[in-house]
């Protein structure tokens, strides 16, 4: 009988853990950028970025810019500098849509915590790096919208 019961909860046990595992697992987006391994090239797009990008603007990429480390191709590079506090962001976007909000990307966050520009969905991967997500389903409000592991901001 104490045999029986132990078994009973052993069971019980790796259901619940397989049912947690399940809901970790489909949380991951199934395609993260690897912000380690490609860090260092990601931050010397960044500065030139800066260095050839006027603040507040958007350019088709050219160049260096045109492929960058993981992400390939880019359909668009962007730069806004923020005064209060001096933060620097930069989106390397892929392709997307004529909606402002509907690209997949990588964003750099320099200094302090930008939430620049709004309406995304995004996840941090590390440090100054943040993945973009393409929104999965119209109308787009917080909390919905976003990609499995994705947050709207």
């Amino acid at each position: 009988m104490i045999k029986h019961r132990r078994l009973r909860w052993i069971a019980i046990a790796l259901v619940v853990l397989a049912v947690v595992g399940g809901v970790v697992v489909y949380d991951e987006p199934t395609n993260m950028f690897n912000a380690s391994a490609n860090g260092r090239a990601w931050m010397a797009d960044v500065h030139e970025v800066l260095a050839t990008v006027k603040s507040g603007s958007c350019v088709t990429p050219s160049g260096n810019l045109s492929k960058i480390a993981e992400l390939g191709r880019l359909q668009a590079v962007c730069q806004y500098t923020e005064d209060k506090p001096a933060t620097e962001v930069v989106l390397f976007l892929q392709s997307g849509s004529q909606s402002a909000n509907d690209y997949t990307g990588l964003k750099f966050v320099g200094k302090g915590n930008a939430r620049f520009p709004d309406g995304i969905c995004e996840r941090h991967l590390q440090g100054p790096w943040w993945q973009l997500a393409r929104f999965t389903n119209e109308p787009v409000s917080e909390g919905t919208g976003c990609p499995s592991g994705f947050a709207f901001e």
